[in-house]
């Protein structure tokens, strides 16, 4: 696999991860098809629930601390775009997408441990990572 094709799947996961359809000078013919396709699909599930059905431990502050160590850890990486941005994708699917959220309580206590981490992404030089992190604060408060 090439790099330039290794990119294109990159580009084309993170559009489907974010469900947000591509900036129109940059589309390719392939992502025009799969958004195309997506809109088909929101366009027939109207009544639907909005959400993400992701199973997480819902249950105790400290069992979802430590299910999401990996992330808390990547939103430090200052070397890797990729990681900061796929670590906050998946905080926010916890966070605020999630159709079965644990309980604010849970949330409140892991606040003090995510603060700093999601504060310092506010500043990141990549847009997607501070959009991100700003509504995963939102969700906080």
């Amino acid at each position: 696999m090439d790099a330039k094709s290794y990119m294109q799947q990159q580009e084309e996961r993170d559009l489907k991860l974010l469900s947000i359809s591509p900036p129109k000078g940059k589309q390719p013919d392939h992502l025009e098809k799969t958004a195309a396709d997506s809109s088909s699909e929101e366009e027939s599930s109207g009544s639907e629930d909005e959400g993400v059905d992701i199973d997480f431990p819902r249950e105790s502050a400290s069992d979802l601390l430590q299910y999401l160590h990996r992330e808390v850890n990547n939103l430090s990486n200052l070397e890797d775009n990729q990681k900061r941005k796929f670590a906050l994708i998946k905080l926010y699917q916890i966070f605020v997408q999630a159709k079965n959220k644990a309980p604010k309580k849970v949330y409140q206590e892991l606040l003090p441990s995510l603060q700093k981490a999601l504060f310092k992404r506010l500043t990141d030089k990549v847009e997607k990572c501070r959009e991100l992190a700003a509504l995963i604060i939102k969700e906080f408060f």
